[in-house]
This record gives C-alpha cells, sequence and structure tokens, in this order.
C-alpha cells in the first residue's frame, strides 16, 4: 500500500512534551511526499517513509510483533483512535497495550492487547502535531492535537519519559499507525496521507 507524505515517528530523544508545530497550510496546498519534505528545517528526530523508524524506547523498534493499521482502501483515513491501558496501579511500565483504530470507509483494524481500561479520541480535524511519549518497557502515551488547539492524551504522562514529534504533512489527515507490541506497545509510528 502506496501512501504520499508518509512519515514516521523517530527514536525519541527528545525531552518530555517535545513536539514540532508545522505551520497551517494554505487551502490550495498539494499533499506534498515523503522526498519533497523540507528535512533540514525540522529536528533530526523526523524520519521520512525510506527510512522507517518508530519511537519508542528501543529505537528503531526491534522487540516485539509488528502491527500496521491503515484501512485496504488506501484513500481512507483515521477517523477514531481508541487506546487500550495498562491499570495505573501497576508498578511500571505503564502505557500503551493496544490500538483499534477507525477509518473513514467504516473498517476498524485492532493490535495488541484490546482489553480492560481505554480512552479514545475522535479524528474529526486536521491533525497539527504529533507526540509518542516512552518510558521504561513501552509507548507511556500518544498525544495528538488537533487544528482547534483540542488534544487527546491516550495513555499516561509518567515521571520518567522521552517524547518524539512527526513532522505533519500535506493537510494532516492521518492514514494509520504501525508498531510494535509486545504485552505493551514497544514503539510506534504515525503516517499521513
Amino acid at each position: 500500500m502506496h501512501f504520499t507524505g508518509l512519515f514516521f515517528l523517530a527514536a525519541a530523544t527528545s525531552a518530555l512534551g517535545a513536539a514540532v508545530t508545522q505551520p497551517t497550510p494554505t487551502p490550495s496546498a498539494q499533499k506534498i511526499n515523503a522526498a519533497q519534505a523540507q528535512a533540514s528545517s525540522h529536528p533530526p528526530n523526523i524520519a521520512a517513509a525510506d527510512s522507517p523508524a518508530l519511537c519508542g524506547p528501543h529505537g528503531p523498534g526491534n522487540v516485539g510483533g509488528a502491527f500496521k493499521l491503515y484501512a485496504e482502501d488506501g484513500h481512507a483515513h483515521v477517523t477514531h483512535i481508541q487506546a487500550y491501558l495498562t491499570p495505573f496501579a501497576l508498578p511500571a511500565p505503564a502505557g500503551l497495550t493496544g490500538l483499534q483504530v477507525t477509518f473513514s470507509n467504516g473498517e476498524t483494524k485492532s493490535a495488541g492487547v484490546t482489553e480492560g481500561i481505554a480512552r479514545s479520541c475522535v479524528v474529526d480535524q486536521r491533525v497539527t502535531e504529533v507526540a509518542v511519549r516512552s518510558a521504561g518497557f513501552g509507548v507511556s502515551q500518544l498525544v495528538i492535537r488537533k487544528e482547534d488547539e483540542t488534544v487527546c492524551a491516550l495513555g499516561y504522562e509518567t515521571g520518567v519519559s522521552n517524547a518524539c514529534s512527526a513532522e505533519v504533512v500535506g493537510d494532516g489527515v492521518l492514514a494509520g499507525l504501525e508498531g510494535r507490541a509486545a504485552g505493551m506497545l514497544t514503539s510506534l509510528g504515525v503516517a499521513f496521507l
């Protein structure tokens, strides 16, 4: 499946809560592809599709089973994300155990452990920022900021955490998520149409 403007989150080295805000494109802005992106104007934790790296405590994400949550229809986009969490009462690590993603064509895809505590985010607007926080063994939080400045923070803002951010391309329309899971999500990346 091919997506123009496919971007992944790179290994987390920046401070907690770091995120890159991109300028709002004009209405006539075309969706750009990774090769045309001005990578030099962004921090080095941004990786393009030709060198995918997922955000997480394990660098490029070599721990756990890989998953890809994209619609079969390559034109469909993400409209709803439901994240499943470890019980907060448990000792560290605390974070995401699974994801369920719903697309604009009605498809639903899931990965990891999709039982227990759940938090959801309706993606009903253009996305302007995405950040993934990691601590301990796995991914602790997925943060999505929408164009009206509302924020979905799925997971736990842990005390000791790293964060990385994805470059928002084109119209800020989410194509899907991918990563690895081994009890918890050990790495996570996002892609835009």
